[in-house]
């Protein structure tokens, strides 16, 4: 199965990686060979409580099942590595004052000759 690794991968989300920017490495393939992720009830009603609270009962309940879908997917995606480096995460930890997260839209930078997503790449250490 091929494998694609960032060289920015620094380790994981254990607190070590906020020391610079990472990419979260995937698999090009998914691993179909491990068992699905299953998502306790808890978790589940977490997420459906927080569905509700955004978009209303109906589309909470109407939209669990395939956000359940796309998860179990992405983990099927996972590589390994970073696999081993979540078991030690505390969640808590997920973003601190050592983070920087950009949000942009694809076209927010321009230059002239050069297409926006060029110009972003360009921006970002």
């Amino acid at each position: 199965m091929a494998e694609r690794h960032s060289k920015d991968f620094a380790g994981g989300c254990n607190g070590s990686a906020h020391e610079k920017w990472m990419r979260i490495p995937h698999k090009e393939e998914p691993n179909l060979t491990k068992p699905l992720l299953e998502i306790p009830a808890e978790v589940e009603e977490r997420m459906l409580s927080r569905l509700d609270f955004l978009y209303g009962e109906d589309e909470a309940r109407k939209w669990l099942p395939e956000l359940e879908r796309i998860l179990k997917i992405y983990c099927a995606y996972k590589d390994p590595a970073f696999e081993d480096s979540e078991r030690g995460f505390n969640p808590a930890n997920r973003f601190t004052e050592k983070d920087m997260i950009l949000i942009a839209y694809g076209d927010l930078l321009r230059s002239e000759g050069e297409s926006p997503l060029a110009t972003l790449a360009k921006k970002l250490p």
